[in-house]
C-alpha cells in the first residue's frame, strides 16, 4: 500500500501533465490563416485583415461602391467599403486602381498585373499599398471603389 504522500505526489504529476496537454492543445490550435488562394485571376480581392485573413472579397470588374456589398465572417456581417486591411490584384490583362471614395473618386493606389511584375499585393494597408502618387498613405479602411485600366 502507498504511503499518503506518495500518492498526493503521484496525483499532483498527473494533475501537472494533464494542465501541460491541455496548454499545448491551446496553443497549437491555428489562428484563421492567410489564404491568397482565394483570389482568382481577373479578379482584384480585399480582405478584412492584415494579412489576407478573412473576411474576403473578390472583384471581377469595377466595383463603383463596395459601402453597399457585405461580407459574412464568423457569423457576423460587415461591409467591404473602408473595411479592408489587406488586398491583391490579380489581373490578366489590366492593372487596377482602388479609391478610396465611391465611383472612382479621391486618393488612389494601383496594382500591377502580376505578369509584368511590381507590386500585386499587399498584407498591411496600414503601412501604405501598392504604387502611386498616394500609395504611402495610411490605406487601412479606406477603399471603397476600383477601376481597371489597361496600360
Amino acid at each position: 500500500m502507498r504511503s499518503k504522500p506518495r500518492l498526493l505526489a503521484s496525483a499532483w504529476r498527473g494533475v501537472a501533465v494533464l494542465l501541460g496537454v491541455i496548454a499545448a492543445l491551446a496553443l497549437s490550435t491555428a489562428p484563421a490563416s492567410a489564404d491568397l488562394s482565394q483570389c482568382a485571376p481577373g479578379q482584384v480581392c480585399l480582405w478584412e485583415d492584415d494579412s489576407y485573413v478573412p473576411g474576403y472579397y473578390g472583384i471581377y470588374g469595377t466595383a463603383n461602391n463596395m459601402d453597399a456589398v457585405r461580407w459574412s465572417v464568423g457569423g457576423r456581417s460587415a461591409f467591404v467599403g473602408n473595411n479592408s486591411s489587406s488586398s491583391a490584384g490579380y489581373g490578366n490583362e489590366c492593372n487596377v486602381s482602388l479609391y478610396e471614395s465611391a465611383n472612382q473618386s479621391g486618393h488612389y493606389f494601383n496594382y500591377h498585373r502580376p505578369s509584368i511584375g511590381g507590386t500585386y499585393r499587399d498584407p498591411n494597408h496600414s503601412n501604405g499599398a501598392g504604387w502611386g502618387p498616394y500609395a504611402a498613405e495610411d490605406w487601412d479602411n479606406r477603399v471603397s471603389s476600383n477601376r481597371w485600366y489597361c496600360a
